[in-house]
């Protein structure tokens, strides 16, 4: 995905975080710069530790052909929620939302709470 996907994915990311005041745990390089993250609660993870107190993972990709974390998530019984480009689909766990909408991801956020 190019990097205005990318920021797309993240903008819905953050935008449902700040609406249902949740903390976004974060892996890998801060692409969206510096600032993106300022007004929602976020703490910096490994890839070791990073399903270490998360209730659910979400990955609102435009693409996504190596789903390894997702899948490391499912097998520790954490519930994904996902856009079909994940190819996760159908799997026990797993909640899939349309891409670039976010008032199914904050639906699909509140009902695993």
């Amino acid at each position: 995905a190019d990097r205005d996907s990318r920021r797309a994915v993240a903008d819905e990311v953050r935008e449902a975080a700040r609406e249902l005041g949740l903390t976004v745990v974060r892996l890998g390089s801060d692409l969206e710069g510096a600032d993106f993250w300022e007004d929602v609660q976020t703490r910096r993870a490994t890839r070791d530790s990073w399903l270490e107190g998360v209730d659910v993972v979400v990955q609102p990709a435009v693409l996504e052909d190596r789903p390894r974390l997702l899948l490391q998530a499912i097998s520790a019984g954490v519930p994904v929620i996902a856009t079909p480009a994940c190819g996760i689909e159908g799997m026990p766990g797993v909640t899939t939302v349309p891409v670039g909408d976010t008032a199914a991801l904050v639906a699909a956020l509140r009902a695993q709470h």
